[in-house]
């Protein structure tokens, strides 16, 4: 039978390698967003309360079986916050649908597609630089971080509209890339994003 200790080696070890790996770059690391940071407080909370409970009732050969347990933990803390997260999510996206329909003659081009998004934004943004595009930054392609984007972009341009009159000579473009990872994602981002123009790379077989 392998000994407690053993499990713990064992454990570390890997642990180490995965932190050498982070900082190394031989992995990207990781964005550290709200969402991120709460459902993982949460389920480090919960492993918290599992080793407590645990110790209390005497299993101490179990302690070092936990850390085997956070998927379970994990998936268990976005549960609990799923209700929360929903709400905020609709409410984000509602501000964006409010505000872009705020501004009906701004010239909106929407990018997805199943591989090539980031590229063909950049070459479209590059084509057009002399209208000064504001553009998607790198890895902002989701529904709610497009939304939250585009919020913080059109309360700037609303600023601006009042500070200049030239801007209301010069509608504002937007270059905007949109990824899907589940059904119905890309309607769901058109509803507030509202393209004026669509450029589909391609459709893959993971998205027909």
């Amino acid at each position: 039978m392998v000994s407690e200790g053993v499990i713990v080696l064992m454990l570390s070890i890997v642990t180490g390698l995965g932190l050498m790996q982070v900082i190394l770059r031989k992995q990207r690391r990781p964005v550290p967003t709200k969402k991120a940071i709460t459902v993982t407080g949460t389920a480090a909370l919960l492993t918290l309360i599992v080793t407590i409970v645990v110790s209390i009732m005497g299993f101490n050969v179990l302690l070092p079986f936990i850390i085997l347990l956070q998927p379970v933990m994990i998936a268990c803390a976005w549960l609990l916050w799923w209700p929360v997260d929903s709400v905020l999510k609709a409410r984000i996206m509602q501000k964006a649908r409010a505000l872009r329909n705020s501004h009906s003659d701004m010239t909106v081009i929407g990018v997805t597609g199943s591989v090539g998004k980031t590229t063909t934004k950049e070459l479209i943004a590059c084509v057009l630089k002399d209208l000064k595009p504001d553009v998607t930054p790198a890895y902002v392609n989701s529904e709610i971080g497009v939304a939250n984007w585009l919020s913080d972009k059109l309360r700037i341009t609303d600023y601006g509209l009042r500070e200049s009159k030239s801007e209301i000579r010069n509608p504002k473009l937007f270059v905007v890339e949109m990824g899907a990872y589940q059904k119905g994602e890309i309607a769901l981002m058109c509803s507030f994003v509202k393209p004026t123009l669509g450029v589909v790379t391609m459709v893959g077989t993971q998205h027909i």
